[in-house]
């Protein structure tokens, strides 16, 4: 059985893509934590990854990480601060490595298999069509029924609304999130159905209070604000949800919802700048109908 190790930036959304590149059954998974000591080392690293062709010393001085025992057969991780790590150390140990992301103006050749969303121009790029999550349909529906069992909502209307926060280009306001709630209001005397909601890492306890206040209490079968009491809820969201909407800021947030199988809104704030490749990804999802893109404004 071949031994993986994920170099883990503590990111969610990140090791979650790694997880799930992993999840196959001849694999061996060890997750090793790399924490950048400060962002000055990304050109520092970047120089010397290309003049030198091994460089541990380098890696020690610009990670805080502790190595497990044994050795790997791949190195994988995904995003930008380990992405140095990541080459660093497949060279010391001349192991074959995986990335997913964004290379921070890394030659492609410092890596075995590169996985993006869009298109580098090299031979060791694998295209993906979708976003890596590490969520099964399966486990997804299943958790889904089980919540349902619980409130004892079988037949009622569920949606689920998950909400990230200022992030990827897009940035939220006190006028964005009153907006998010009047629609709520709105879509649920219209359709007559009731919220899943849970907000996240990125949202923040100035936006949870300004939801909490502008959505009545009755709306809300099940929620999560994250900040004062964080719960694990995705899958069980994804599964019982008949609509799900997600803010656009989270790509990762988009991919666990692009694998329910359901409807999936994608929701912009007014200030929606997101770069090209994010949002040329965007319009890829929607164009292939996995998402139906809405500004927060036109939900209703």
């Amino acid at each position: 059985m071949k031994v993986v190790w994920i170099l883990s930036d503590g990111l969610a959304g990140h090791v979650n893509q790694a997880r799930a590149l992993a999840r196959l059954p001849d694999l061996t998974v060890v997750e090793v934590p790399v924490r950048l000591r400060h962002k000055i080392w990304r050109p520092l690293l970047r120089a010397w990854i290309r003049c030198s062709p091994r460089s541990f010393r380098w890696l020690s001085l610009a990670y805080d990480f502790t190595l497990p025992s044994g050795m790997p057969d791949i190195v994988l991780s995904a995003g930008g601060n380990t992405s140095f790590a990541n080459v660093l150390l497949a060279r010391q140990l001349q192991r074959p490595n995986l990335f997913i992301g964004s290379l921070r103006r890394l030659p492609p050749k410092n890596f075995t298999t590169i996985y993006t969303l869009e298109a580098i121009g090299s031979d060791n790029n694998v295209v993906l069509k979708v976003p890596l999550s590490p969520l099964l349909p399966s486990k997804i529906a299943q958790e889904g029924r089980q919540l349902r069992e619980r409130l004892g909502l079988i037949d009622v209307p569920l949606w689920a609304m998950i909400i990230g926060g200022d992030g990827a280009g897009f940035r939220y306001s006190p006028k964005d999130w009153k907006a998010l709630a009047e629609a709520m209001m709105m879509l649920s005397q219209r359709y007559g159905c009731r919220w899943l909601l849970t907000t996240s890492r990125r949202t923040g306890m100035e936006a949870e209070i300004a939801l909490q206040t502008a959505i009545p209490k009755e709306l809300l079968v099940d929620v999560v604000w994250y900040s004062q009491a964080p719960r694990a809820v995705m899958s069980a969201y994804l599964g019982a949800a008949d609509r799900i909407f997600v803010t656009s800021d989270s790509m990762s947030m988009l991919a666990d919802a692009m694998v329910a199988g359901t409807p999936v809104y994608a929701l912009s704030p007014e200030q929606a700048f997101a770069d090209s490749r994010y949002e040329s990804a965007l319009n890829r999802f929607a164009t292939d109908k996995l998402i139906i893109r809405k500004a927060i404004r036109d939900m209703c």
